[in-house]
């Protein structure tokens, strides 16, 4: 499972930000399809505990975007 430290290392350009939303969504919808695919209780919770921990990625990457954002002007040297 992909982190949030993992995507922001793959950020180098703004656009690449969009790009790790996208991944990041794309990974709690296949994650939670393949939860509710588990024909056991056991594997249902593990699936959803891996929900939980993508969803968490997702929300710290749409709560950080500005200072995302901000982080790779200063380092283009955009902002100063």
């Amino acid at each position: 499972m992909v982190t949030y430290e993992d995507r922001l290392k793959n950020i180098i350009k703004k656009s690449d930000i969009e790009k790790q939303l996208n991944l990041a969504k794309k990974q709690v919808m296949r994650l939670r399809n393949k939860s509710k695919k588990e024909k056991t209780l056991a594997l249902k919770v593990e699936r959803l505990a891996e929900v939980r921990q993508s969803e968490q990625a997702l929300r710290q990457l749409r709560i950080n975007v500005f200072d995302i954002e901000d982080s790779l002007l200063t380092e283009s040297g955009e902002i100063k």
